[in-house]
């Protein structure tokens, strides 16, 4: 293959390779505004069951402090889900942020290449200009001299 072939198959590779970066960036900014919904959410949850949980200020009947009770438990049940789920939720981000590393490191690795070709194939451009040059050079005295 030759090197302005190669050049512009590797430009193919690393305009692939940044817009996989672009859309594992966008996939993590929405997993953040997810992890951060379950933040305030719990937050919600927490601020609910200290609420529920205040000493009654006059005499309540027992059916409604077993209710209460209930209440409680059920927002203790929740929130044990939430933060089980949030936890899940943080690893899946952990294991897409390595797998956005990766894929940053690459997609840089080809545009070092990318670069690199691109130097090696412009040099080997001005050599050629310079030797047409050299040639009419050549030439030209040639035929001053004659």
């Amino acid at each position: 293959m030759n090197a302005p072939r190669m050049v512009k198959c590797i430009a193919g590779l690393v305009s692939i390779r940044e817009a996989e970066v672009e859309k594992l960036t966008a996939s993590l900014a929405r997993q953040e505004s997810v992890r951060a919904r379950f933040h305030r959410n719990l937050h919600a949850m927490q601020a609910l069951f200290d609420a529920a949980g205040g000493a009654p200020a006059r005499a309540v009947p027992p059916t409604l402090l077993h209710n209460q009770a209930g209440y409680r438990l059920a927002m203790l049940d929740m929130m044990q889900a939430h933060r089980t789920a949030l936890r899940a939720h943080e690893e899946h981000m952990q294991v897409e942020r390595q797998l956005l590393a990766a894929t940053a490191a690459r997609c840089e690795m080809w545009r070092r290449e990318l670069r690199k070709r691109e130097r090696r194939l412009d040099a080997a451009r001005e050599r050629g200009e310079q030797r047409s040059q050299d040639e009419l050079a050549a030439q030209a005295w040639i035929r001053s001299r004659a």
